[in-house]
């Protein structure tokens, strides 16, 4: 009844407080920086502190409120909602194309400087075509980003990670009909049903607003 009662009361003012989100680095730069601005504008009141890792945190833990996670959902207790699946796509540097050619279509990367996560599957090359092995094989996203962005040549990157680049001319998208399925995006909350009026904010905010950052 009194944490009944302390809900009722935080839902009829203004949502103000603490919301505390955990995810990882890249998901947290590129994912939900640009979206609290206006988060902010919107709701003064409400602080949010963002702790970043690569662990998975447990909303277990009291001092968190929600998490942006990718893959599957293991933790019980908690509510999810899916926001959408990353999607991944060939990048090259302008620099990297000018001197070395644009390739038209995948086969046509045998003849390039490359760089893709380990175990690419055949079936993201389109056209049944084997992929050739990358000059540098690498499960670190952020490496193979700076190596694209620094001329190293055509790699692998998730469409979310490259978005910016793409929008300032660092990078340019390669074969854009091909598209390279990744994992789903879940925001995870606890089931308490109605969250405090702070967390619902940004749990809204951030339903509303991340699909459009993904592509």
């Amino acid at each position: 009844l009194s944490r009944a009662g302390t809900t009722i009361a935080d839902r009829t003012k203004a949502p103000s407080g603490i919301v505390t989100l955990t995810t990882t680095p890249d998901l947290a730069r590129v994912l939900v920086a640009p979206l609290l601005p206006a988060f902010r504008a919107r709701f003064p009141e409400v602080s949010v502190r963002l702790r970043v890792g690569p662990e998975i945190e447990s909303l277990s833990d009291p001092s968190l409120d929600m998490a942006l996670r990718v893959g599957v959902e293991t933790e019980r207790e908690v509510r999810v909602r899916k926001l959408g699946e990353l999607e991944a796509g060939f990048f090259a540097s302008p620099r990297y194309l000018a001197a070395r050619g644009t390739p038209k279509e995948p086969k046509e990367l045998r003849g390039h400087e490359t760089a893709w996560p380990y175990g690419t599957k055949k079936a993201s090359f389109g056209g049944g075509h084997e992929p050739p092995p990358p000059s540098i094989a690498c499960d670190d996203f952020a490496v193979v980003l700076e190596m694209g962005r620094a001329g190293g040549g055509v790699v692998v990157l998730p469409a979310h990670l490259a978005k910016p680049y793409v929008r300032e001319g660092a990078l340019v998208r390669l074969f854009p009909e091909l598209v390279l399925r990744g994992a789903p995006l879940y925001l995870v909350t606890r089931r308490e049903r109605p969250l405090p009026a702070r967390v619902e904010a940004l749990r809204a905010h951030l339903v509303a607003n991340v699909g459009s950052e993904l592509g």
